[in-house]
């Protein structure tokens, strides 16, 4: 996971707005608790391509190395941290 600390953000500092907003990708079971939450939801068809287009430039694994079918039967049968697209809508 990338977390604030990775990409240099100091969660304690002084913010330019109230409240702050944060994003994630977590699961709800895997997010903290305690706050109020802003759920958006894309189109499966169009988060699959785009985590396609993202990952493997961020794995460092060159362009079309991966079919789309592959990559889906990797992703579908539990690759990714985040869980089943699913699993979100539950």
């Amino acid at each position: 996971d990338i977390l604030a600390l990775d990409c240099d953000q100091d969660l304690d500092a002084d913010h330019v707005c109230d409240p702050r907003v944060f994003k994630s990708h977590e699961r709800w079971e895997d997010v903290a608790k305690g706050a109020r939450y802003l759920c958006v939801v894309r189109n499966p068809v169009d988060v699959f391509y785009s985590f396609y287009n993202f990952l493997p430039a961020y794995m460092g694994i060159e362009p079309g190395a991966i079919a789309p079918e592959e990559f889906a039967d990797a992703i579908f049968a539990g690759a990714s941290h985040s869980g089943h697209c699913w699993q979100h809508f539950l």
